[in-house]
């Protein structure tokens, strides 16, 4: 995707219909949000998927300890 300059495309297309499929209204987007593709590739996809699960599990242990 890379070498055939496709991401942006595919990163345009996959939004929009994810936007337009939850309703979201892209004018009250974050400025900040644009970051996240350029940090994106900078990862490998092993980094992605532990940064991913890490988060993830941060997340579940705070919902956990509010729950009890």
């Amino acid at each position: 995707m890379i070498e055939n300059n496709l991401e942006p495309l595919v990163f345009e297309r996959s939004c929009l219909k994810l936007a337009t499929l939850f309703g979201v209204d892209a004018d009250k987007q974050r400025l900040d949000s644009v970051h996240i593709f350029s940090n994106m590739r900078r990862l490998s996809r092993i980094g992605i998927f532990s940064r991913t699960i890490r988060k993830f599990l941060r997340n579940l242990k705070k919902t956990i300890w509010v729950a009890h």
